[in-house]
C-alpha cells in the first residue's frame, strides 16, 4: 500500500510540475503578446500623427526583434525555371513604376494604361508590355494610410486594402475578359498582389519583397496557395524574410556599384544619390562596392583587358 501511495505521490508531483511549467510558458506568451501589441500600437499612433517614415522604421525594427526567418521557408528557386524572364522583369519594372509619376512611367519601357487612387490610401497602376500583357501594380507603402494595412498583415489579419485591391482586379478583368493579366507590387503592394492571386488562381503574381501573407492565406477560407505566386525576397530584409510567405520564393541581393567617375562627375553623383534615395524609399537594404581606383572607369578596365589579351 505504501508502494502505491509512493507512486501516486510521484505522479502528483509530476502533474504539478507540468502544470507549473505550462503556466509559466503561457504567462511568458501572454507577456510577449502584450509587448508586441503595445509596440504595434505605438507604430499605429505614429502613423496617426502623420509620422510615416518613423512608423515604417518602427515596423522594420519590430520585425527584426522577432528574429524570425519564416519567409525563407518558401525558398524554391527550381520553381522559377519555368518562369518567363521577360514577364518577371516587366513585373519588377511595373512594381517600381507604381511609385513614380505618370510621366516617368511612360519613359520606363512599359505602356502606361491607367492609374487609380482610393480613399484607403491604395494606389494602383496598370501597364502593358509589347506582347499585350497587362500588369496590375499595387503601390507599396507611401502614405500614412498604408501603415494600417501593413500592421494588419504583420498581426496576421486580412488588410483593409485587400477589398479595394480585389475590386480593382475584378473591374479590370470584367473590362478586358480575354486579357493576360499579371499581378505585381513591392512591399505592401506585393502582399496585396499575393492575396489577390490567392483569391484568383487563374492569374499569376510576381512580387518584390512582400510582407509575408502565408499565415493569412492558410487561415482565410476564400484564399488558397495554388502555386501561382512567385516572390523575390531581399537577403537580410526583415520585411520580406520575417513572416511566412505564400507561393514560391527566390532570394536576391541588391548591390550598388560605381566607378571612379563618381569622384569628379556630378551627373554620376546625382544619379547615384537618386538611386540610393529610391532604394531607401522602397525599403531596400543595400551594399555599396567601390571600383578599383587604378582605373578611371569601367571602359578603361575593359580596354586594358583586351589590350593584354591581344598582346598574349
Amino acid at each position: 500500500m505504501r508502494f502505491k501511495s509512493g507512486k501516486i505521490g510521484i505522479a502528483a508531483g509530476i502533474a504539478i510540475a507540468v502544470a507549473v511549467a505550462s503556466w509559466a510558458v503561457q504567462k511568458r506568451a501572454d507577456i510577449v503578446a502584450k509587448r508586441n501589441a503595445e509596440a504595434l500600437g505605438r507604430i499605429s499612433a505614429l502613423a496617426f500623427d502623420g509620422k510615416f517614415e518613423t512608423a515604417i522604421d518602427g515596423m522594420y525594427r519590430y520585425l527584426q526583434t522577432q528574429k524570425s526567418t519564416a519567409g525563407l521557408q518558401s525558398l524554391d528557386e527550381k520553381a522559377f525555371a519555368d518562369v518567363d524572364e521577360r514577364t518577371l522583369n516587366n513585373a519588377m519594372a511595373a512594381a517600381t513604376d507604381a511609385y513614380l509619376p505618370a510621366r516617368s512611367v511612360m519613359e520606363s519601357g512599359l505602356v502606361f494604361v491607367e492609374r487609380g487612387g482610393f480613399g484607403d490610401g491604395l494606389s494602383v497602376t496598370v501597364l502593358k508590355d509589347g506582347a499585350g500583357t497587362f500588369y496590375i501594380a499595387y503601390r507599396g507603402s507611401d502614405d500614412v494610410r498604408d501603415v494600417q494595412s501593413d500592421l494588419q498583415i504583420i498581426n496576421g489579419d486580412l488588410p483593409d486594402q485587400f477589398a479595394t485591391a480585389q475590386s480593382v482586379y475584378e473591374d479590370f478583368r470584367q473590362r478586358y475578359p480575354d486579357a493576360k493579366i499579371v499581378l505585381t507590387g513591392h512591399s505592401l503592394g506585393a502582399s496585396l498582389a499575393q492575396l489577390v492571386a490567392a483569391k484568383n488562381p487563374e492569374t499569376a503574381a510576381y512580387t518584390c519583397a512582400p510582407v509575408g501573407t502565408g499565415n493569412i492565406v492558410k487561415r482565410e477560407k476564400e484564399l488558397s496557395d495554388t502555386g501561382n505566386v512567385y516572390n523575390l525576397l531581399v537577403k537580410g530584409d526583415a520585411f520580406s524574410n520575417a513572416l511566412a510567405q505564400t507561393g514560391h520564393s527566390k532570394l536576391v541581393e541588391i548591390k550598388t556599384a560605381f566607378d571612379m567617375d563618381f569622384a569628379t562627375n556630378h551627373h554620376v553623383q546625382n544619379g547615384y544619390n537618386n538611386l540610393l534615395q529610391l532604394l531607401g524609399d522602397m525599403g531596400f537594404r543595400y551594399g555599396t562596392y567601390l571600383w578599383d581606383p587604378a582605373y578611371k572607369g569601367l571602359d578603361d578596365y575593359i580596354w586594358e583587358y583586351l589590350f593584354r589579351k591581344k598582346q598574349s
